[in-house]
């Protein structure tokens, strides 16, 4: 229909390390390039407010959100 990441656009990197026997983890990051940002009108504070949101609910730790 058209298209939403130009190509190299979506970026990822895994990490999956072995903590102890049968217990693994898991750590992953993903990015979008510039032109993305333009097209859904994200700004900076609202990637780092997902992010605070996403640590607060695995850690359990309340995180105030970043105001734009």
């Amino acid at each position: 229909m058209m298209t939403v990441f130009a190509p190299g656009d979506l970026q990822s990197v895994h990490f999956l390390t072995r903590t102890a026997p049968g217990v693994w983890s898991y750590y992953g990051l993903a990015r979008t390039g510039l032109s993305i940002e333009s097209f859904f009108g994200l700004n900076d504070a609202s990637y780092i407010n997902r992010a605070l949101a996403l640590y607060a609910h695995f850690t359990g730790v309340a995180i105030e959100p970043v105001l734009p």
